[in-house]
């Protein structure tokens, strides 16, 4: 082939090809008149090609790069979490531009801890009353003292308060009765019951026995026996949340004398009803408004009775003491909410049985008493009707156990029976918290034995949370402690 032919060639198919693109744009690119689609659909059809516009910004992946173009990298990611109760972990949601793997803790045994220890979505399950916390000395021993004698550093009566700012533990020291000294201390403790303030002296009176209970505006009502001159009378006087005593005590009764007050605020009207034995046969019971202003006092009607205990539900107050001084029986009786009584005095005992400091508790349909016998050892379980009668006869129970001021508290479906107490072989004295099922059975124990006790602790129900304040040490000095209880199905 000549040179000219080739070159010829060459041109041709150049051209050709040149063409060639003419005519597809020419097919592509619509006329105006043309029944076709708007260029803007077909825009959108390119823009979901496979082959992107690199500047658009993407959805932020965690690969160690800026996908949303925002000069942040692996940004916006949620921690994880994985596993339950103890067992939970959480792990960043992107870690080095990788997804990090969330492993759960291990499970170990439940413990009384308000913990889901075994990781099964239950919090202290299958376990026994016991101890959650604690102890928390709120009283050092030796700290304080009420005179120079030897009693005088021993922490005995105890009080325990719930307020706003947390819980107000109060107690008094042994005095020397010839020369008496202020002998009663306080101290503010968090919502945990550690302490958060300093020990303080609450008055500069000399009382005997008092009892700490709600009062209107976040205050607390100090109910309790004074010291006047040589005289002790029935009184009470408010306290501020921090335990700063509001003005004057007022005395209760014109005659001198008071036992252990006992008393009770029934919800459904803002009364209260406060027993004191005040110098007579028979012990008297006050109503009290809200601002612990007399409503009337009426004298128990059986005399050589021992200071009631109290108990209220909706329908009315049960009103139970002990009865002669062999206390072979005690007495139950029904009162209106103006401390009036509405049944007969209903005497109950069980032969050879002393039945004494009674305790009395409500569960909405029946009342349920403890009595206790300090010598021949265990306690007695009387049921009564909602609108009073025996509905089940006395019952011992624990006779191995000499409990001695039992104290009777309704707690979730059951009741908590308390107290201290000693058990004759061998020899040995405790604190003890037992936790009754709905029908008085002991179901559940806790007692305390590192200790020398001589009074009742006192409670507090806080959020479901049981704290105890007790006094243990000889009188050479005793501590105040506080312990958290609970672990109660």
């Amino acid at each position: 082939m000549s040179t000219q032919w080739m070159l010829f060639l060459v041109a041709t198919l150049t051209g050709c090809g040149a063409r060639t693109g003419l005519l597809l744009d020419e097919v592509v690119e619509p006329r105006p008149d043309a029944d076709t689609p708007d260029s803007s659909i077909l825009d959108a059809g390119l823009s979901d090609s496979s082959t992107p516009d690199a500047d658009t910004p993407s959805e932020e992946l965690c690969n160690g790069l800026d996908d949303d173009g925002d000069g942040l990298i692996d940004e916006g990611f949620a921690p994880i979490r994985c596993g339950i109760g103890r067992c939970m972990r959480e792990v960043p949601g992107c870690e080095d531009g990788v997804v990090p793997l969330c492993v759960p803790g291990e499970a170990v045994p439940e413990a009384c801890n308000h913990l889901d220890d075994d990781c099964d979505g239950m919090i202290d399950e299958g376990l026994g009353f016991g101890e959650v916390a604690g102890p928390y000395v709120i009283r050092p021993a030796r700290e304080g003292s009420a005179g120079d004698c030897s009693s005088c550093a021993w922490a005995h009566v105890v009080a325990l308060a719930d307020t706003p700012e947390g819980m107000l533990a109060l107690w008094l020291l042994g005095f020397d009765g010839s020369y008496p000294e202020p002998n009663a201390f306080r101290r503010m403790l968090d919502s945990d019951g550690r302490p958060a303030g300093d020990i303080e002296l609450l008055t500069e009176r000399n009382l005997l026995r008092v009892q700490l209970l709600p009062g209107p505006e976040d205050q607390v009502l100090l109910v309790h026996c004074v010291r006047t001159r040589s005289d002790d009378y029935a009184a009470t006087v408010f306290l501020d949340g921090t335990g700063e005593v509001l003005g004057e005590p007022e005395i209760r009764f014109d005659e001198p004398g008071c036992g252990w007050a006992s008393t009770l605020v029934p919800y459904r009207q803002a009364h209260a009803l406060s027993a004191f034995q005040a110098g007579t046969a028979s012990p008297v019971y006050e109503l009290m408004d809200w601002e612990a202003r007399s409503l009337g006092s009426h004298h128990v009607e059986w005399e050589n009775t021992s200071l009631p205990t109290f108990a209220a539900n909706e329908v009315g107050v049960a009103m139970v003491h002990s009865v002669e001084r062999s206390a072979e029986q005690f007495l139950f009786q029904l009162l209106d909410f103006t401390g009036a009584p509405v049944t007969e005095p209903e005497l109950v005992g069980l032969e050879g049985f002393e039945h004494r400091g009674p305790g009395v508790a409500s569960d909405g349909v029946r009342w349920l008493v403890i009595t206790s016998d300090d010598y021949g050892g265990g306690f007695v379980r009387t049921w009564f009707e909602q609108g009073g009668g025996v509905s089940a006869e006395p019952t011992l129970s624990e006779p191995e156990v000499h409990p001695s001021r039992v104290q009777l508290l309704r707690y979730q479906d059951g009741f908590l029976l308390s107290g201290y107490g000693s058990i004759h072989e061998p020899l040995r004295y405790f604190l003890f918290v037992w936790r009754l099922d709905a029908e008085g059975e002991v179901t559940d124990r806790w007692e305390m034995t590192e200790g020398d006790f001589r009074d009742p602790p006192a409670f507090v129900v806080r959020d479901g949370r049981v704290f105890m304040l007790y006094s243990t040490g000889g009188f050479e000095g005793s501590r105040v402690e506080l312990r958290e209880l609970g672990c109660v199905e």
